[in-house]
């Protein structure tokens, strides 16, 4: 019995070492239908290890979708709900990038950010860090 414990508990353990990074903020959505977990990726994965990825849960704590940003930790970036279905990303190694939420709870990529949202994503950067750089 003490046997299969340890396993369990050591099966445990490496599970969440691997794959998904740490969870670095959450932001839940204005009418708290979803939660926004931004983590990092898979420190095995050169390509992930320091990029930025999106976990998009709903309020039963179900996993809706996974993506890539294509931002990385090694610059300053902040995210932000635009809305009730729209999250911006504000870095300084991309730029500014959105993802709206489909009727299936996909985050698809926003093809043009539009000025009011550009303008959230950047006051949400100075929130965090105090001040932006660029004008705007």
């Amino acid at each position: 019995m003490t046997r299969i414990y340890f396993t369990l508990i050591t099966l445990s353990i490496l599970n969440s070492c691997a794959g998904q990074g740490p969870v670095l903020e959450k932001h839940e959505s204005p009418s708290g239908r979803y939660t926004l977990e931004i983590m990092l990726g898979d420190k095995a994965n050169p390509r992930d290890k320091y990029g930025l990825m999106f976990r998009l849960i709903d309020k039963e704590k179900k996993q809706l979708d996974y993506i890539r940003t294509g931002s990385s930790d090694v610059m300053k970036w902040a995210v932000t709900w635009y809305n009730d279905t729209t999250i911006v990303l504000d870095s300084h190694d991309i730029g500014s990038y959105g993802w709206t939420v489909n009727e299936k709870g996909k985050l698809i990529s926003v093809t043009s950010v539009e000025r009011p949202m550009e303008d959230a994503a950047v006051e949400a950067f100075k929130k965090k860090y105090g001040k932006h750089g660029l004008q705007h």
